[in-house]
C-alpha cells in the first residue's frame, strides 16, 4: 500500500457556508495570514481545519443548513472530505493512523468549568492555564525523550572511554582516543538538545525586557524567575502565557510537519512579539505551517505581507 506523507495543507473548499458563501483558498506551505471583518468566516476556517485533521466529524458530515461540503487538499493530491476520508483525485479511499498533527491556539483567559478525566491543580483556574499545564506536560514527555535518546546514544563511546581508563597507563594516542570521544559526545548533544536550547534563548529574550528568565534544572522544564523570586507560570501575564504556550506546541513536535492554528494572537501579545512571531515558530520547527486569521495583518511585519489573503477575495457570495 502508498505509504502517505502528508506534509501540509495545499487547498481549502467550503462549500455553502450558511447556506450563504463558498470559498476557495490556495494556501502556502509555510505561511499564510487571512483577514477581513467580523463575521465573514476567518475563525471557522480555522475550526473546520482542526475538527476534520482530529477526526471529530460525524460520518453523516456537517448540517447541511451550516455547509453542504468541506474539502481540504494536502501535498501528493489527496483531500479529506467533512466524511473523515482521505481520497486521491480519482476519489480512490485511502487508510491512515493519523493525518497532518494539528494545534490550535485562540487569544482567550477566561475562567472555565473543568469537564476533563485528568482534573488541573487550583492554581489552574483559566482556559489558557490549562492548555499551558497540558502543553508543560507534553513538553516535560518530550524532555524525557530526549534525555533517553542522549543515553542510549552516548552509551557505547562512554563504554569505551571506561575501557581504556582503566588501564594503569595509558599512551599518548589513548589519551587522544579519549578526547575524540568526549568530544564526540559532546558534538552529539549539543545536536540533540539545539531545538531545546534555542526554545530557552528565545524565551529569554522576550522576557527579559520583563525583567523575568526561564531557567530549566534538569529536572523541572520551566523555573521562572523575576530578578531572585520564583514565579509559577500560572503567575505570568495572559500575553506571557500565550507566548509560552504557542512556542512550546510548536517545540514538542521538533522538527516534524505540523499544522499551527492561531486565532488573532495579535489581542494579548505585545507589538514586538507579534512582528517576530512567525520567525520564531519557522526557527523552532520549519516544518510548521502556520494559519493566522487577524483583524491587523500588518502586525506580522513587512516580511509576510505577500502571505496575506482577504476573506472577499477568496469568497463567492451565493446567488438566492
Amino acid at each position: 500500500m502508498e505509504e502517505i506523507k502528508l506534509t501540509h495543507i495545499e487547498r481549502i473548499e467550503i462549500k455553502g457556508l450558511w447556506g450563504k458563501y463558498d470559498i476557495k483558498w490556495t494556501l502556502d506551505p509555510s505561511v499564510n495570514i487571512i483577514t477581513g471583518v467580523n463575521g465573514c468566516g476567518k475563525s471557522t476556517i480555522l475550526n473546520l481545519i482542526e475538527t476534520l485533521l482530529l477526526e471529530e466529524v460525524p460520518l453523516d458530515g456537517f448540517d447541511p443548513e451550516f455547509l453542504s461540503l468541506v474539502k481540504i487538499g494536502f501535498n501528493g493530491n489527496k483531500f479529506l472530505l467533512q466524511d473523515g476520508k482521505l481520497y486521491d483525485d480519482n476519489y480512490n479511499t485511502f487508510l491512515y493512523d493519523e493525518l497532518l498533527s494539528v494545534s490550535k491556539i485562540s487569544t482567550f483567559d477566561a475562567v472555565r468549568k473543568f469537564n476533563f478525566k485528568k482534573q488541573p491543580t487550583q492554581e489552574v483556574k483559566t482556559e489558557l492555564d490549562f492548555e499551558l499545564m497540558m502543553v508543560v506536560e507534553e513538553f516535560n514527555s518530550y524532555l524525557q525523550k530526549l534525555g533517553e535518546k542522549e543515553k542510549k546514544e552516548t552509551a557505547i563511546l562512554e563504554q569505551k572511554i571506561k575501557e581504556i581508563t582503566q588501564k594503569n597507563k595509558l599512551t599518548d594516542e589513548e589519551f587522544k582516543c579519549i578526547g575524540k570521544y568526549y568530544n564526540e559526545i559532546e558534538q552529539f548533544r549539543s545536536r540533540i538538545y539545539k531545538k531545546r536550547n534555542l526554545l530557552y534563548i528565545i524565551l529569554n529574550e522576550l522576557f527579559e525586557t520583563n525583567n523575568k528568565s526561564i531557567e530549566y534544572n534538569g529536572h523541572t522544564a520551566f523555573i521562572v524567575k523575576d530578578g531572585n523570586r520564583n514565579l509559577k507560570i500560572y503567575d505570568l501575564s495572559a500575553g506571557e502565557k500565550q507566548i509560552l504556550l504557542i512556542l512550546l506546541k510548536v517545540s514538542v513536535f521538533h522538527s516534524q510537519p505540523m499544522v499551527l492554528l492561531l486565532d488573532t494572537p495579535e489581542l494579548a501579545l505585545h507589538a514586538l512579539w507579534q512582528a517576530n512571531l512567525v520567525d520564531m515558530i519557522n526557527k523552532l520547527n520549519p516544518n510548521c505551517q502556520i494559519i493566522i486569521a487577524t483583524h491587523s495583518p500588518n502586525v506580522f511585519g513587512k516580511r509576510w505581507r505577500n502571505k496575506v489573503v482577504n476573506m472577499k477575495d477568496i469568497t463567492t457570495l451565493l446567488v438566492s
